[in-house]
């Protein structure tokens, strides 16, 4: 046994320490997965999103990788106040910029792109501030 493989599908949140490890030590390259069906497929799941991953993200990728994804979503009781879910809202968008410093997950997040493929609805107090910033009508 060589011990090497030709290919591997891996589905993983980026950038990701499992692909960055292996990528400074051997050549990658990395495929898009933007064929029609794959688009269909998101089309018809709320819970994808087509997105990709920015060139520069893996040693020896310097090019886009378009693909698609699940997005983390934070989800709440119902129960839990307005004001409580609004607040915990605000505060996370209000200081979006630490949090993206404080891990290479958080980096290329983007307020207009994170209310896409969520999979529980709003929360009214979220909801109340998405629609303040103008990201909801």
């Amino acid at each position: 046994m060589d011990r090497k493989i030709d290919a591997f599908f891996y589905t993983v949140g980026n950038p990701s320490a499992a692909i960055e490890e292996p990528a400074t030590s051997v050549d990658i390259r990395m495929i898009s997965l933007n064929h029609d069906d794959i688009r269909n497929m998101v089309a018809d799941r709320p819970y994808y999103i087509m997105t990709k991953i920015p060139a520069g993200t893996y040693r020896g990728v310097d090019y886009d990788v378009e693909t698609y994804a699940v997005t983390a979503t934070v989800i709440t009781n119902a129960n839990i106040p307005e004001q409580v879910v609004y607040d915990m809202t605000k505060t996370v968008f209000d200081n979006l910029d630490e949090l993206k410093a404080s891990h290479a997950a958080f980096r290329n997040l983007k307020p207009e792109e994170m209310l896409q493929g969520l999979s529980a609805p709003f929360h009214p107090g979220a909801e109340k501030y998405y629609k303040e910033k103008g990201w909801l009508e």
